[in-house]
């Protein structure tokens, strides 16, 4: 797993799992360029989160649509969660819609545990909220 993706790579593995939703590069620019934002993944897939004390917060993870159900979306999780964990991370939290039911158990199967709902989030479902203590 590479630390050093760049804008441009995240935003085409980004729009390639999220279509219209996908984020545009300006986007990565922005989150990238500042100290407290990380990014970890290769050809295949990413995860960006932001540090804030010795909480964390994932902000995405994207699988290239090739790529889904064989693995690395769990992969980069587990390199990224290693690498919280390096860094004294105590707490990571993240929001996942409602109906993306791989990624929910993706991160189920990471220990991460539900803890709130926000209704109507992404507009067609809601986002769950969840938690993992390290």
């Amino acid at each position: 797993m590479d630390n050093k993706l760049s804008a441009e790579k995240c935003a085409v593995l980004h729009q390639a799992a999220f279509g219209a939703k996908g984020w545009q590069p300006d986007t990565f620019l922005t989150l990238l360029a500042k100290p407290t934002h990380f990014v970890l993944g290769d050809e295949a897939c990413f995860i960006l989160w932001q540090q804030v004390a010795d909480e964390a917060e994932i902000l995405t993870l994207a699988v290239c649509p090739t790529h889904q159900k064989q693995g690395w979306g769990y992969r980069v999780l587990c390199a990224a969660l290693k690498e919280m964990k390096r860094e004294k991370i105590k707490k990571v939290h993240l929001e996942v819609a409602a109906n993306n039911r791989a990624a929910r158990a993706l991160y189920k199967k990471s220990g991460f545990c539900e803890n709130g709902l926000r209704a109507g989030y992404y507009g067609d479902s809601d986002a769950l909220l969840m938690v993992l203590c390290l």
